[in-house]
């Protein structure tokens, strides 16, 4: 798995435990600073997959909860 890979499912399992979105968008480009990735890997795509797994997560949760 490359690091790419392990960042966003990293951020993935820390997303369920966020309050807010912008919780999940800090803790992944936090994590992606400490793993020295923002150097390849743009805070804005960081930030636009955070709020798709976000909205993804969320979704899902609605659905399972609700239908």
């Amino acid at each position: 798995m490359d690091l790419e890979e392990k960042l966003w499912d990293d951020v993935s399992e820390q997303i369920k435990e966020c309050a807010t979105e912008s919780e999940a968008q800090i803790y992944a480009l936090k994590l992606a600073n400490e793993r020295g990735m923002l150097e390849y890997i743009d805070a804005d795509a960081i930030e636009e997959g955070v709020g798709e797994m976000w909205n993804e997560f969320w979704d899902k949760f609605f659905k399972s909860t609700f239908n």
